[in-house]
């Protein structure tokens, strides 16, 4: 069934349009995905299952007025990195640094948005994608290109660059039993966290950055 786009937020929500959000998007962090039940949303929120289906009309609008408040959160850092004249490599750990704060906040937002794609039709997937995805990779794609002008980053496939940041910022929380069963950490330990940022820094910039004779 095609799934209507997010709409946009700004007012204040009713207090138990905010408590139905947030019992779901409780459910969302614990599950790592939608795997829930209004019935479940409708007990953890303390509402009944008519006021959900008043709000929203069914679970899958449910879903997408959650991304469309956590658009907020993914658009806003970009845009601001924007105002800011700083060199690609302080813009790039910036931006990682973000996303990995974002992801401790709403770890679900990958697999959420993976489903709500599959189920959507052509007009609501676009939309989708040009409020939640593209501009995570517009700043990238920029962020790649200045590096370039600069003489310091080397030529590097901006879907390829997508994949691999995500995918290690996704793995953080979405692989948290491995995490700590194997590793004996936790991915919501804030020096876990850092240290991650640290590391996979220095990953990326051992890989796109120039060698130093071949720069400007």
């Amino acid at each position: 069934m095609a799934t209507k786009p997010p709409r946009s937020a700004g007012k204040q929500l009713p207090e138990g349009k905010s408590a139905i959000l947030k019992a779901a998007r409780s459910l969302l962090g614990e599950r790592g995905g939608s795997q829930f039940t209004l019935t479940e949303v409708a007990k953890r929120s303390g509402k009944n299952i008519a006021l959900i289906s008043y709000y929203f009309g069914g679970r899958e609008e449910m879903l997408l007025a959650i991304l469309d408040e956590d658009q907020a959160l993914i658009t806003k850092p970009l845009e601001q990195q924007r105002e800011w004249n700083d060199p690609a490599e302080v813009r790039l750990e910036r931006h990682l640094s973000g996303m990995v704060k974002m992801w401790a906040k709403r770890p679900y937002l990958t697999p959420l948005t993976a489903e709500l794609l599959r189920r959507s039709g052509p007009k609501s997937r676009d939309e989708i994608v040009d409020r939640l995805l593209r501009p995570v990779v517009d700043i990238q794609r920029e962020i790649l290109e200045q590096g370039r002008a600069e003489g310091v980053f080397r030529d590097i496939d901006p879907m390829v660059f997508y994949l691999y940041v995500m995918g290690a910022v996704d793995m953080l929380f979405n692989a948290r039993n491995t995490i700590e069963n194997v590793f004996g950490r936790h991915g919501d330990d804030a020096s876990l966290q850092e240290h991650f940022v640290q590391q996979t820094m220095s990953l990326v910039m051992d890989g796109i950055r120039l060698p130093a004779s071949t720069g400007k």
